[in-house]
């Protein structure tokens, strides 16, 4: 194995001490997305989502990071509301929802 790495679903508490419990992780796999920035808990389906605390902790720790669920399960495919949808149609480049979601996490 060349690589070691995790995936988590709990709070940053716990992410933090896995992350300083090992010297050998090479990347670990987070949910993360526009709409869960901060720890989220109770996400539907029982999932926890550490958000943005744990990615800056993870780049801290020269992790790389593979982000799972960037669309957030579809929900961010499909179109935002009216408010939302304008600002994007200013922009200098046109994308869909999926791909507005997916540039986020990039740009992050």
């Amino acid at each position: 194995i060349r690589y070691f790495g995790f995936s988590f679903h709990d709070d940053n508490e716990l992410f933090c001490e896995i992350v300083d419990s090992y010297d050998g992780w090479t990347f670990c796999q987070l949910q993360y997305n526009y709409m869960e920035t901060t720890e989220v808990l109770s996400r539907p389906g029982g999932y926890h989502t550490p958000g943005r605390e744990a990615v800056r902790y993870a780049a801290e720790h020269g992790l790389a990071l593979n982000i799972m669920e960037p669309i957030m399960g579809g929900i961010l495919s499909v179109p935002p509301p009216l408010a939302i949808q304008e600002i994007w149609e200013k922009a200098p480049t046109a994308r869909l929802p999926a791909e507005w979601a997916l540039q986020w996490v990039w740009n992050d």
